[in-house]
């Protein structure tokens, strides 16, 4: 039932790790942050992160209802599906957000002497 609160931190360390940052490094990294860049407000945050805390309880419902080895298979099944989620979002969000940056970069550019004359 934690998964949507320990989800992003746990998944956005292991990125870093990977891709060897400091882990006790400040950042600004994590899924709702790049989800609250590229515009998506408190309201559809807040939705998606019950949505997904909906999944989680679901499958810890099912996950009670059947066997044990099972179960074992379901959560590993679950947990590969939220990071790889995780991990899809997140690159489209930071492509969106470094598109937007490129655009609003490109709009305060100053004409050059060419396009002056």
């Amino acid at each position: 039932l934690a998964a949507p609160i320990l989800a992003d931190p746990s998944l956005t360390l292991a990125h870093r790790a990977v891709r060897k940052k400091r882990l006790s490094e400040a950042h600004r990294e994590h899924l709702y942050q790049y989800l609250s860049r590229i515009g998506i407000r408190d309201v559809k945050l807040l939705t998606f992160f019950l949505v997904f805390s909906g999944a989680c309880t679901f499958t810890a419902f099912l996950m009670l209802m059947i066997n044990s080895s099972q179960s074992y298979t379901l959560f590993a099944l679950h947990g590969a599906f939220c990071a790889l989620f995780w991990l899809q979002l997140r690159r489209k969000c930071v492509r969106l957000h470094r598109e937007r940056l490129q655009d609003s970069r490109a709009r305060l550019e100053l004409p050059t002497a060419r396009s002056a004359s």
